[in-house]
């Protein structure tokens, strides 16, 4: 140890350190980093949901499914048009 003033650097966190602090603070306030209570919690949740009983056939799956309404079919696509086609088009599309 030496009487000398110890340099401001050694107290002040690097540019670098700042930066990994910022973004494990923004990671943390937008969810995507957890804490370990947090972590343990979902853990719980999703073994209670996972070993959780329920009905195989019940009303509400009818229900939702009449929600959700008929399933999208796409139009069928139609074939792109070839040489001819292209240069002498039909005297409907003049």
């Amino acid at each position: 140890l030496s009487s000398e003033m110890e340099p401001k650097r050694r107290f002040t966190p690097s540019k670098w350190e700042w930066m990994k602090v910022t973004k494990i603070v923004a990671g943390l306030k937008a969810g995507t980093i957890l804490t370990k209570e947090q972590r343990e919690q979902r853990r719980a949740e999703k073994e209670e949901e996972r070993t959780a009983v329920h009905m195989i056939w019940s009303a509400e799956d009818d229900e939702i499914e009449e929600k959700k309404g008929p399933m999208h079919i796409p139009a069928p696509k139609v074939p792109l048009p070839g040489h001819a086609e292209s240069y002498r088009p039909p005297d409907e599309y003049l």
